[in-house]
């Protein structure tokens, strides 16, 4: 595209951050954060392939690599020890791997290239409506001031977006019954999980998972993260049978772990994750269109809510690249991004069913 736009991406998530970074070099790009300082959602994540390739696109890919942690395979055992999957990526392709990665050290990284571009970030804004005028849009946010005009407005603000409540209408929105305790284990010397997402079932109502992650933002020290599946109507009953009765149950599932346990002295250490697999019928409308969680959420049991989002925003510059008219751009976008999206939607579906269920 030859002409630059001006264009407002709105939330400094994952997706928001690689889309900014990704235009700024061929448009004028402001972010807008509803909260005073940015900052990242989550413990952990694993980037696959697609997700890595999508940072190269972006320039990004070797400082990430460079601070994560090489997954060469996925293993998945039950409570007696049977083997419920163990999948090596060098089955599939020969140098192919996953990188576990802290998103702390992801957010860090993006909101570093963020600042390294000055793109101008309006912080407390969090942006309820927008609309046209004259072929352009404008943002309206929670104190009714009005920002633009705008060539093009991005939703990247996550699965609680409000705009996509306005704009758009559902294929479906559930949400899981199950979420899922987070925490981060310190781990220098790599004792509790080495290049491998573990993973322990008790049928389909119980699932804990250690992922090595790399380096913690700030120190860099090795960190691997831990979560433990939960019905949420079981979450205040967990509060109260305190952390000493809940340990003695995750050792029983994963005894190596007992001295990593010892880190966590409070509930509050623990961030309780909640899931839902919702999808728009389409993600662009008049220059709007919606990446990552606002526009698709799914269950973590694929793990690809990161490399989603993103390839949604590598995807997005790549059309807007391709395409000087800006609707057309997002056009080619909804259409090269429904397949691969379709798919990821459908095997998570199926993998949530049978890996963690209330029936």
């Amino acid at each position: 595209m030859n002409k630059s736009l001006n264009i407002a991406v709105i939330g400094c998530g994952t997706a928001g951050l690689a889309c900014a970074i990704g235009l700024a070099s061929d448009h004028s790009v402001q972010l807008f954060e509803k909260f005073e300082h940015a900052k990242p959602v989550g413990a952990g994540i694993m980037l696959q392939y697609t997700g890595l390739k999508a940072l190269a696109y972006l320039g990004l890919e070797q400082d990430i690599l460079k601070k994560g942690a090489v997954i060469n395979h996925l293993s998945g055992h039950d409570f007696n020890g049977s083997t419920v999957f163990n999948v090596h990526y060098s089955d599939l392709k020969q140098h192919l791997f996953g990188l576990g990665i802290h998103r702390g050290t992801l957010f860090e990284t993006l909101y570093h290239k963020v600042q390294k571009q000055n793109i101008l970030i309006k912080s407390n804004a969090a942006i309820l409506s927008t609309l046209q005028k004259s072929g352009q849009r404008f943002l309206v946010d929670q104190n009714n001031i009005e920002y633009g005009p705008f060539d093009l407005v991005i939703d990247a603000s996550g699965a609680n977006s409000i705009l996509r409540q306005h704009y758009s209408t559902m294929l479906y929105n559930h949400k899981y019954p199950y979420g899922a305790l987070w925490t981060v284990f310190e781990d220098p010397n790599k004792k509790y999980a080495t290049n491998a997402l573990y993973q322990v079932y008790d049928s389909a109502h119980k699932m804990l998972g250690l992922l090595p992650v790399g380096q913690r933002p700030g120190d860099q020290l090795n960190c691997t993260t831990f979560f433990w599946s939960l019905p949420l109507a079981d979450y205040a009953q967990w509060q109260d049978v305190g952390l000493d009765a809940w340990k003695k149950e995750v050792i029983k599932y994963c005894p190596h772990i007992e001295s990593a346990l010892e880190q966590i002295q409070s509930q509050d250490q623990l961030a309780l994750a909640k899931y839902s697999h919702s999808m728009m019928k389409q993600w662009n409308y008049d220059q709007l269109v919606f990446i990552g969680d606002a526009g698709h959420t799914m269950s973590p049991q694929l793990g690809q809510g990161g490399n989603l989002a993103l390839v949604d925003a590598a995807v997005l510059v790549q059309m807007l690249r391709q395409n000087k008219d800006v609707n057309k751009a997002l056009s080619a976008y909804n259409t090269k991004r429904k397949k691969h999206l379709m798919f990821y939607q459908h095997a998570s579906r199926f993998m949530t069913r049978g890996f963690n269920s209330l029936v």
